[in-house]
């Protein structure tokens, strides 16, 4: 890149507080996907970990009956490997503070 276009994008960067390398592939995707481009591609789709009610309900029926006594970390290894219920220990711990869940 010349100094003129490392220019066009180091001001920009410092402004938006973005490396100018996501500057660069910001500008690419707008010019190829319009105003779009700008939007997070992930924008509007479930997240992964997204929890139904069901599993909900089926982790705390778990930890309130085969995993009783348990702590966090350790119902969060079960839940992964013998459950296959794919949870983070944080995540679990923001359920278990919920006000609607009741232990």
């Amino acid at each position: 890149m010349s100094n003129d276009s490392n220019y066009l994008y180091h001001k920009p960067s410092n402004i938006l507080r973005l490396s100018e390398r996501q500057i660069y592939r910001t500008k690419s995707r707008v010019e190829r996907e319009g105003i779009n481009g700008i939007l997070h591609n992930s924008r509007g789709t479930k997240r992964a970990r997204w929890l139904t009610q069901d599993v909900k309900d089926r982790i705390a029926q778990l930890y309130n009956t085969k995993y009783k006594g348990f702590n966090i970390t350790h119902v969060t290894e079960y839940l992964n490997t013998e459950e296959k219920i794919k949870i983070s220990k944080n995540h679990l711990g923001k359920f278990f503070s919920r006000e609607d869940f009741i232990p």
